[in-house]
């Protein structure tokens, strides 16, 4: 895991950008990403509607906090429902805390002790069947642009 950068440095902010989606059930979530952080939810829907307003409720909800590379399901790993287990799956994305990996963001950034959150959620067939990613890039610190991922597989070598 990593945490992305966050854009701490002064004059050079985050280029962490997309659309991120994440499915509740039924319902797929779009978060429009900028600057390391969801900025919107640009899907319709009554889970879109709810983590919209969490967003405006809680801006540091939205810090993408965590990029994880589970390899576990190319071994026939299944999830089961623990977070901790079923994010060494696949690939993985978190919304929130980062400070506890590395990261700036932190309950300092919360409205309080209770809406502090690090929230993992896990790119596998089995807990999102309707999302699939399409491509995810690493722009590493020299400028250089790395293929993380294309068409749900991973494109490096392990």
């Amino acid at each position: 895991y990593i945490v992305p950068y966050e854009g701490e440095l002064p004059g050079d902010p985050s280029r962490t950008a997309g659309i991120v989606p994440v499915q509740f059930g039924a319902e797929v979530v779009r978060y429009r990403i900028e600057g390391n952080k969801a900025l919107e939810v640009v899907s319709e829907g009554p889970k879109s509607r709810e983590e919209a307003a969490l967003l405006a409720r809680e801006p540091a909800y939205g810090n993408l906090a965590e990029l994880g590379l589970g390899v576990l399901s190319a071994f026939g790993g299944k999830p089961i429902g623990e977070i901790l287990l079923d994010e060494k799956l696949g690939l993985h994305l978190a919304f929130g805390r980062s400070d506890h990996f590395g990261g700036q963001v932190g309950p300092k950034d919360f409205s309080g002790p209770e809406a502090v959150i690090h929230i993992d959620r896990v790119y596998v067939p089995e807990t999102q069947p309707d999302v699939k990613v399409v491509s995810v890039d690493l722009q590493m610190g020299d400028g250089t642009s790395v293929p993380l991922m294309r068409d749900g597989a991973y494109s490096v070598g392990f």
